[in-house]
């Protein structure tokens, strides 16, 4: 993984083999669009941070040093005023072997710079394409909507075979609910409304998912976040998918199911557009 990081404004490119985030995935992290050299959302990703060191029962997080510490690290990285993309991991710290927690152990927090991806236009102008995995997300309410560093669900997702094309995957819990993709979250239009999965039992509650949701109140667009059964793909009229990263794409294939990007999701298109999202400026 290539990038420049950071800890206490000092680069860094070692982690200490007793990090409990190395041996346990014991900690967190947020991906950050960074645009113009100012970090984008950046009190959401901050609060879902804080959310889950409640959940995690991490004792006294750095949370208050993030907006400096990015600021340095954006600075010092050469992306002052430029696009790019940061990332938080906030790990224990190290700890004595065994799964519990040391009283002693200290948060660490660690900010990672790196070139910004640029996807193509055509993904936000006609839709991509996507697979339901076979893979399950497992139901764990303690850590449903925050993003630990145990990502290998994901991970084994975005390695199945895919039909050429294919963009990403949508995973399922495992009582066969739709959740989420592998990196992004999923929202079925019906009629003139919107339905997202909850995210209670499983998956992430994606700041770009809660930022859409704030645009969709703005616009006096009706949603829902709700149970969604994977056939309900078929009734949709409209599918789209969002993350931090990318802002909105639209949704155009999926196996044999077929739509087009249609004016509801047109519309938050340009109302992201218009609350900060250039990416879905078209």
């Amino acid at each position: 993984m290539t990038g420049r990081w950071f800890q206490n404004d000092l680069e860094v490119d070692t982690v200490p083999i007793g990090d409990r985030a190395l041996h346990y995935g014991d900690g967190l992290f947020e991906t950050i669009a960074v645009r113009s050299g100012r970090p984008r959302l950046l009190d959401l990703h901050l609060d879902r941070l804080e959310l889950g060191c409640h959940r995690l029962n991490i004792d006294k997080p750095p949370i208050a040093t993030v907006p400096d510490g990015l600021q340095f690290a954006i600075k010092t990285a050469g992306f002052d005023g430029a696009d790019c993309t940061a990332k938080i991991i906030l790990s224990r710290g190290e700890g004595r072997r065994g799964y519990a927690p040391s009283e002693m152990t200290q948060p660490v927090l660690r900010i990672g710079i790196f070139e910004r991806t640029s996807y193509p236009v055509q993904y936000y102008r006609d839709g991509i394409i996507v697979s339901l995995s076979k893979g399950r997300l497992a139901r764990q309410p303690q850590l449903a909507g925050i993003k630990t560093l145990n990502r290998l669900e994901q991970v084994l997702a975005a390695a199945e075979h895919a039909e050429p094309g294919c963009t990403e995957r949508l995973m399922m819990d495992t009582e066969g609910n739709l959740i989420c993709g592998t990196m992004s979250n999923v929202f079925l239009v019906f009629g003139s409304s919107v339905l997202t999965p909850a995210i209670t039992h499983a998956g992430i509650c994606g700041v770009m998912r809660h930022h859409l949701l704030r645009t969709a109140d703005r616009l006096r667009i009706d949603y829902e976040a709700a149970r969604i059964q994977p056939d309900m793909l078929q009734q949709a009229d409209e599918v789209f998918v969002t993350n931090s990263q990318i802002g909105l794409w639209p949704v155009r294939a999926c196996g044999k199911l077929r739509w087009r990007p249609g004016p509801v999701t047109r519309r938050l298109m340009a109302g992201l557009e218009q609350a900060g999202i250039g990416e879905c400026r078209l």
